[in-house]
C-alpha cells in the first residue's frame, strides 16, 4: 500500500507539472480527497466534505474535476484524471470520423448514387471519392489525363 505522505508528494508534483486547468482542479481535490481520508472527521467539517462529493456532479467542468479527484482521493489509492475531452475526441479521430452534409445538387446526388450503386453504400462511395480526389491533388485533368 502506498503511503499518505507519498500519495501527496506525487499530488504535488503532479499539479505543478500539470499544464490543463480542468485536470489541475481535480489534482486539487484528490489532495484534499488524501487530507480527509487521512485525518479522518478531523479534516474538514461534514458539510465541506458533502459539498466536495456534490461536486463530482456539477453541470461545471472545473467544479466536477475537483469533486472526482476529491472522490478518488478518498479512497487513499494511487490515482489519476481521467483523459480530457481532447484526449477523448482524439482517440474518437482517430477511430473514424462520422460526417453529416446535406446534398441538393442534382449532378452530386446522381453521381452519389451511381458510387453508392458501385461501392456498395454511401460511405463507401465517399471514402472512395474522397481517396480517389487525394490521390490526384484534387485534379480532375491529371486523374482524366492518366485514365486516357
Amino acid at each position: 500500500m502506498t503511503s499518505y505522505a507519498h500519495l501527496m508528494r506525487r499530488a504535488d508534483t503532479m499539479l505543478r507539472v500539470e499544464p490543463d486547468p480542468v485536470k489541475a482542479e481535480w489534482w486539487h481535490g484528490y489532495k484534499r480527497g488524501l487530507r480527509r481520508a487521512h485525518h479522518g472527521d478531523r479534516f474538514g467539517t461534514e458539510t465541506e466534505h458533502q459539498l466536495y462529493l456534490d461536486a463530482a456532479a456539477s453541470d461545471d467542468s472545473m467544479r466536477k474535476a475537483r469533486g472526482k479527484g476529491y472522490a478518488a482521493g478518498l479512497t487513499l489509492e494511487r490515482r489519476g484524471p481521467p483523459a480530457s475531452d481532447s484526449n477523448r475526441m482524439a482517440k474518437y479521430r482517430a477511430s473514424g470520423r462520422q460526417i453529416a452534409c446535406v446534398i441538393r445538387d442534382p449532378v452530386a446526388l446522381s453521381e452519389l448514387e451511381r458510387l453508392a450503386e458501385k461501392h456498395g453504400g454511401v460511405t463507401a462511395a465517399v471514402t472512395a471519392a474522397l481517396v480517389e480526389h487525394s490521390r490526384y491533388g484534387g485534379d480532375a485533368r491529371v486523374r482524366e489525363a492518366v485514365s486516357a
